[in-house]
């Protein structure tokens, strides 16, 4: 990670540089701002208040996408806010111990890290859920709810827009991973729980995971209708469970049932309804690599 530091006191930041250098950072002074706009090339910006400002905004808007924190050697409220608003990330009182700074770069840099990671998850959702179609009349959802529907990917779509809308923050429990009676009986009352995969359980676990949740803030999307006192929605997808406007060659049919059909029906039926033998359906499965996954940490 490179560090270009800004600053007319020349040996200061010769010092700054050093103490940075022996924490593996590579370093670049400039005494101008007009210096750092036509040569620079950090991702981490060190400028000083004590330079001349007529160039310091062009080079601010410039590098707005890098950790851009400034050196003060008097704490001036308003230039701060002032700094702030024009897009500095930061401040540091001059002098500083290099080991405060070096905090602000990974905090920063974990913080632009995350910005991206999250950018590319929505992106990678938009594009998943692309032709995915919701009917009218489902944009309020009020939790605890049950939503029953053959398509997790219609009920994912649904409540991820409905949180987004909403502004609102969640925690997601898929049952199929291990420690879920932990997350549930570790997770705070008011925080919303998104509960997913249900039919991986038993009958057993199904009542446990209906315990777990009293008195919890949740919402449980299931293929498979379940027993509880909580307010269920179910959606009949059945005419248009693909959630494509894409038209499926036979093959893309045959496995698109079979990964959404696998867990709710024996095979013995599920070769019925798609015209099958059960061998038919077996050299699938072994052609496709469509085996059902094993239920993980069940009661005795």
């Amino acid at each position: 990670m490179k560090v270009t530091i800004v600053d007319n006191e020349i040996y200061l930041a010769q010092s700054i540089s050093s103490k940075l250098n022996r924490h593996g950072f590579e370093t670049e002074f400039f005494s101008t701002y007009t210096e750092a706009l036509k040569e620079s090339s950090g991702d981490i910006y060190l400028i000083s208040n004590n330079i001349p400002r007529e160039r310091s905004r062009t080079l601010i808007k410039k590098f707005n996408d890098k950790i851009i924190i400034m050196m003060v050697s008097v704490y001036d409220a308003i230039n701060i806010k002032k700094a702030l608003a024009y897009g500095v990330n930061d401040y540091i009182l001059k002098p500083f111990h290099v080991d405060e700074i070096v905090r602000k770069f990974k905090h920063y840099q974990d913080f632009f890290n995350l910005q991206t990671t999250i950018d590319t998850y929505q992106s990678y959702f938009q594009h998943s859920f692309r032709d995915v179609l919701l009917p009218k009349g489902m944009d309020s959802l009020s939790s605890p709810l049950v939503i029953c529907s053959a398509s997790g990917t219609y009920v994912d779509k649904l409540i991820f827009e409905h949180l987004e809308r909403e502004n609102q923050l969640f925690v997601f429990i898929p049952i199929f991973q291990g420690e879920w009676k932990k997350r549930l009986r570790a997770s705070d009352d008011s925080t919303l729980l998104y509960v997913k995969n249900i039919h991986y359980l038993s009958k057993k676990e199904s009542r446990e995971l209906i315990e777990l949740l009293k008195g919890k803030n949740f919402i449980l999307s299931t293929t498979i209708p379940i027993e509880s006192e909580y307010k269920t929605i179910t959606i009949d997808r059945e005419a248009n469970h693909y959630d494509t406007h894409e038209v499926m060659n036979i093959e893309s049919y045959i496995k698109s049932i079979i990964l959404k059909y696998q867990y709710q029906f024996p095979d013995t039926v599920l070769s019925q309804k798609l015209g099958l033998s059960r061998k038919s359906l077996y050299d699938r499965r072994v052609k496709y690599n469509l085996f059902k996954q094993r239920k993980k940490g069940r009661s005795k």
